[in-house]
């Protein structure tokens, strides 16, 4: 029988403020994590370890007393043990207790579980008290452990997410594992149910945790994302140039940003690609960078209540409002942020653009605030994915910026977002292939009216598993141009069990769906 440890917080939250000093135990090995498993003597000191905690269990389940003093005291002093040897024998202590330690952590809200052995009795610490959530309110946490500046480690909760098999010779399945063990940061690869970081204080991870309800009750097993780019004209902005525009202690050419087009039209066409994403039933909507207007300007508490009517009346007429919504990033006040809202219309956050588009033809670039530390959203749809958004130039700066293996190598984010606003798609494409190591999707979208060659694509999506990209194409119907089109948007349906057979191709996963105005759809209706 099992038994799951979830009533008490206190209990979680130390055991993973525990965990947090055990890891903190692998900040200075030398080698890489696979490394571990070749210290001489590594079985013999991991065996030896895994016993000792084992015996933990044991006397907890014999005298049927399941409290703090009893589990986490005692894998206190077990951890100070490991601190306190000055052998390479503590990387391997450090290393069985973390995996011990995650091995015994659950996300269940039930007081009791079946173990599927059937002979064995395990205790499990449930984290639901410190990040379960409803079908109906999502959940804004930062570090599940406490003690994440005395230890520089950053732990964040791993819900389970759609999984790839791939497919053997015999028409048998078989999991795929999602990290490169060489790639991530330490051992995150062997961890199933949280995630870590190295924190120095710059980077801040926000975890959004939303609930699954929707996609429980879909039927198809695909998780659908809108893309709609909005317009196929050339906005026209403002720049305001800064020429002794300071970062890094370093003196720029820079400029500010300003949408000239009026906020009324860009923001009707917004909303009708919003809707026409709902009647096609999408999980997720994201739109381009720098079309954003104030009317979402996430900042703005007038906002809440416009996002809040908006989802009333999309739920009043029946339609499956998405579970998070990435409107355009509003260039404002030397900020370039994408607004966040969920499926009630509530504002989950601002995510930020921190690393500048630079311009070289005229020797400047964006003039976006500098912050000391750097927030990004993790969106968590248990048993879905991880989301996070890049926006533009900061998904291409990763040499830079390394943001593919702090969210998608530690992290374990499984969907990146990319909203852009650029003339070239090259770049994005390139930039996409490298996160099938990690086994991230990439969806990139851009403006229609961004490229200067209308015969480019305006987005891609990377074929889950497959190493292959598809892009989004206009379609033939709407010839690249937005005249009596009312709404589009390019729908991409991801598998949620994606079965992955390298002897044939997989499938198209994007659809482009259009609305063109009456006018438009009389006309055609007399052709046929």
């Amino acid at each position: 029988m099992t038994t799951i440890v979830n009533a008490y917080k206190n209990v979680a939250q130390r055991y993973v403020d525990l965990l947090a000093l055990a890891l903190q135990l692998l900040i200075d090995y030398p080698d890489s994590a696979a490394g571990l498993h070749s210290l001489s003597g590594f079985k013999e000191c991991n065996d030896a370890t895994n016993k000792n905690l084992d015996l933990i269990l044991d006397s907890i389940i014999e005298n049927k007393d399941l409290n703090e003093t009893d589990i986490n005291s005692k894998l206190e002093k077990v951890i100070k043990d490991a601190a306190n040897d000055k052998t390479q024998n503590r990387y391997i202590k450090a290393y069985t207790i973390c995996k011990w330690m995650d091995d015994h952590l659950s996300y269940s809200n039930y007081d009791d579980n079946n173990d599927s052995s059937g002979d064995k009795r395990i205790i499990k610490i449930s984290l639901w008290s410190l990040c379960g959530t409803d079908d109906y309110e999502s959940l804004t946490i930062g570090a599940l452990n406490r003690n994440y500046v005395e230890t520089s480690i950053w732990i964040n909760p791993k819900f389970p997410v759609r999984k790839s098999f791939d497919l053997n010779d015999d028409g048998s399945e078989r999991e795929r594992q999602i990290y490169n063990r060489d790639v991530p940061f330490g051992i995150n690869g062997e961890l199933s149910n949280c995630s870590y970081f190295k924190y120095d204080g710059t980077i801040e991870i926000v975890n959004v945790i939303l609930s699954d309800e929707a996609l429980r009750k879909s039927e198809e097993g695909t998780f659908k994302i809108a893309f709609a780019p909005i317009t196929s004209d050339n906005p026209e902005f403002e720049k305001k140039y800064i020429d002794d525009f300071d970062r890094n202690g370093l003196t720029k050419r820079a400029f500010e940003i300003r949408l000239l087009d009026s906020e009324n039209k860009i923001y009707e066409r917004m909303i009708r690609d919003w809707k026409l994403a709902i009647k096609s039933n999408a999980n997720v909507v994201f739109m381009p960078e720098m079309l954003g207007t104030s009317k979402v300007d996430g900042n703005n508490q007038n906002n809440a209540e416009l996002t809040y009517q908006l989802i009333v009346e999309q739920s009043e007429q029946g339609e499956n409002v998405p579970q998070l919504t990435v409107w355009p990033s509003y260039w404002h006040a030397n900020t370039n942020g994408a607004m966040l809202t969920d499926k009630n219309g509530e504002i989950l956050g601002v995510q930020y653009k921190h690393y500048p588009f630079i311009k070289v033809s005229d020797n400047s670039e964006e003039a976006i605030k500098l912050y000391g530390r750097k927030r990004y959203f993790v969106i968590h749809i248990p048993n879905i994915h991880r989301v996070a958004v890049l926006i533009c130039s900061e998904f291409l700066s990763d040499e830079k910026t390394n943001w593919s293996k702090i969210l998608c190598g530690c992290v374990g984010v499984s969907l990146l977002i990319v909203p852009s606003y650029s003339p070239g798609e090259l770049d994005f494409i390139n930039a996409t292939i490298k996160y099938e190591q990690f086994d991230t999707t990439v969806v990139w979208g851009n403006c229609c009216g961004a490229p200067r060659n209308p015969n480019k694509c305006v987005g891609a999506v990377t074929k889950p598993g497959s190493g292959t990209i598809e892009v989004f194409e206009n379609k033939r119907t709407c010839e690249g141009c937005c005249k009596n089109i009312e709404a589009c948007v390019f729908i991409v349906s991801l598998p949620l069990r994606a079965v992955i057979d390298k002897s044939a191709q997989t499938s198209e996963i994007v659809e482009h769906i259009i609305e063109v105005s009456e006018k438009e759809q009389e006309k055609e209706n007399e052709l046929v």
